[in-house]
């Protein structure tokens, strides 16, 4: 009986002692009144000296005003102690405030926090409202993530802020003093607008160099109302000692119609790191007055020479970095821009260093397939627009790519430059293939106003002054118009570069037009190249042309000034439905080779049909 007795008192000690430790493990408080804790400073104050520890519940029952910054530290400094958090209302319509000169909700090397904005988390509404209307230059942000918090997650939230400045933010990663960066957090399905006066940027990453900022998530928002009028703004800021970093599904826009109020650049996402790499920007909509590029957005000032990027990237070389499945689209802009190069007044993805894959997975859309998409309009002759820009040194892919619904009108005396894919750089090496330049529907890239612009208008489909190997085939050109009068031009693909390999094959070129009395290329290549130029299997039909009075001039196919160590192949081209009006000294070359390489095959089973109305010359030349 002794031993028995001894044995359920053992039993009842471990009973008891696992139900000490389980209610050490799962701590349940509220927040907001009537709650154990008035603020959610209070909250982590309580945590930050170990009064509270283990696995943490925070109920938000009701709004709370903080009076200065919530900030939780990370478990082990001092006495905090706790494995996870978790932050939820208990109802609708709760919100956390301050007007602060400081950070409101601080996570100082804090992980694995989950900040979740749903009633009770349930559902898909974002509900609970994180707001700092605290204005100061860079300090009043509403989320912090510093000194190595990582492995949080912030989401269904409305988070609001609104201080201004090249580096402030709503959301801020910044710095560490730890032994690793602001790594693995995520920003998921939360609405981050401004909380009455615009921030100079939505989300803003600068981190420690050695330990930087890496695999966060930005998933699902919807990021709006964000661009500030006074100085340049970003939906989201990738500067430096940043890496790795994932963005999709978000949605960026203007609910209202935004007026630029000097010469600045907007960026909806900016990723400017030379060392940072593998940034995937996927299925995100740019764009629009509502979620889905759903809408105009309406950027308007024709007094102010400002400049509009939706994808901006500098990145590294070390791993490509991806650009995929993006829209572009539901965008008006009415500007003072005679810029002829970057930023100019549109671009819809920019690469101005490291190695990108642009939709070689799954291609971006900018404009349109179809219907309305790109409307640009500006007060001063010259603008530069682009479909996609790269002056990168590194290696880029840009395929499968849709560019279309573009339209660039106004007033009749404005002229216009429009670049479907412009590429360049001192060196660097471009794959460019299966994009689509101009969708089916007729004018589907419109450059001035047909019977109104008087300006020139110049439509380049496909340029490329890079260096390095160039390869640019199967892609598709049509239904582009260039409408200006004058010697306006239509380009469909041109090489500049110096390059040691240049392919231009298999590409189609139909429904082009030019209205203006200037020069027509479908196909050029007018500098020296080292090694193989080849320039086989294009199909260019049913362009409509005019040169009447003046000496215009079209080649549908030519390459001069080849260097003389290259070899030329111009073969198995098709060319026809050619409606071409000359007049004056007007000239018309099918098929044109000036200073050719010796070691050359030029129009080997290539098929012409041409039809020519009034004066014209029709030349298949060759020379060298």
């Amino acid at each position: 009986m002794k031993k028995l007795i001894i044995n359920l008192t053992l039993v009842i000690f471990v009973i008891l002692l696992h139900l000490q430790n389980a209610n050490a493990l799962t701590t349940t408080k509220t927040v907001g009144t009537g709650g154990d804790f008035i603020t959610l400073k209070a909250a982590f104050d309580a945590i930050n000296a170990g009064t509270v520890t283990g696995d943490i519940t925070l109920q938000i029952i009701g709004s709370t005003t903080e009076t200065t910054y919530a900030m939780l530290n990370a478990s082990g400094t001092g006495s905090a102690s706790y494995t996870s958090i978790v932050i939820y209302p208990t109802g609708s319509g709760y919100s956390i405030t301050g007007n602060l000169g400081s950070t409101l909700y601080e996570l100082n090397g804090a992980k694995n926090v989950t900040l979740d904005g749903r009633v009770n988390q349930t559902g898909s509404t974002p509900d609970l409202v994180i707001s700092n209307t605290g204005t100061a230059t860079s300090s009043s942000r509403t989320v912090l993530f510093e000194n190595g918090a990582s492995n949080n997650t912030i989401k269904y939230c409305y988070i609001k802020g609104a201080n201004q400045g090249a580096t402030a933010s709503i959301i801020c990663f910044t710095s560490t003093t730890g032994s690793t960066g602001n790594s693995n957090n995520t920003i998921d399905h939360c609405n981050i607008t401004n909380s009455g006066t615009r921030p100079g940027n939505a989300i803003y990453s600068q981190g420690t160099a050695g330990k930087e900022n890496s695999g966060n998530i930005i998933s699902n928002n919807n990021f709006y109302d964000f661009f500030t009028s006074i100085s340049n703004s970003n939906g989201i800021y990738i500067n430096s000692a940043t890496t790795n970093w994932t963005i999709t599904g978000n949605s960026f826009y203007e609910t209202t119609s935004f007026v630029p109020a000097g010469a600045y650049a907007y960026n909806m996402i900016y990723v400017n790191n030379t060392s940072g790499n593998n940034f995937t920007i996927t299925g995100n909509y740019l764009g629009g007055k509502a979620p889905l590029c759903s809408d105009t957005m309406k950027m308007n000032n024709p007094a102010q020479a400002f400049s509009f990027t939706a994808i901006n990237m500098s990145v590294g070389t070390t791993t490509a970095s991806s650009v995929q499945n993006n829209l572009i689209s539901g965008i008006s802009l009415k500007a003072g821009n005679g810029a002829t190069s970057l930023p100019g007044l549109f671009t819809g993805i920019s690469i101005n260093g490291g190695s990108v894959n642009v939709g070689t997975v799954t291609g971006n859309i900018i404009g349109s397939n179809n219907g309305a998409g790109i409307l640009i309009y500006n007060t001063i002759s010259g603008a530069y627009t682009a479909g996609i820009y790269s002056n990168s040194t590194g290696n880029v892919n840009i395929q499968n790519n849709n560019i279309g619904s573009i339209s660039a009108g106004g007033d009749a005396t404005i002229g216009y430059t429009f670049y479907g894919i412009n590429t360049s750089g001192a060196t660097g090496n471009y794959n460019i293939s299966g994009n689509s330049i101009g969708n089916n529907t007729a004018n589907s890239i419109a450059i001035g106003i047909n019977g109104v612009t008087s300006a020139v208008t110049n439509i380049y489909g496909i340029i490329n002054t890079a260096k390095g190997t160039i390869s640019i085939t199967s892609n598709n050109i049509q239904n582009c118009s260039s409408f200006g009068s004058g010697l306006s031009t239509f380009t469909g693909i041109l090489n500049t570069g110096t390059t040691s390999t240049l392919n231009m094959n298999g590409n189609i070129l139909a429904n082009n037009t030019l209205a203006g009395t200037g020069s027509y290329a479908a196909i050029s290549n007018i500098v020296a190249v080292t090694g193989t130029i080849n320039i086989n299997n294009n199909n260019i039909s049913s362009a409509y042309l005019t040169a009447a009075n003046t000496p215009g001039s079209v080649a549908i196919i030519n390459n001069s000034n080849a260097g003389a160590a290259s070899t030329l192949t111009i073969s198995s081209n098709t060319i026809s439905g050619i409606h071409y009006t000359a007049g004056g000294t007007g000239t018309f070359a099918a098929i044109g080779s000036t200073g050719a390489p010796l070691n050359s095959t030029i129009n080997l089973n290539n098929f012409v049909t041409v039809r020519l109305v009034l004066n014209f010359q029709m030349l298949i030349t060759t020379d060298g």
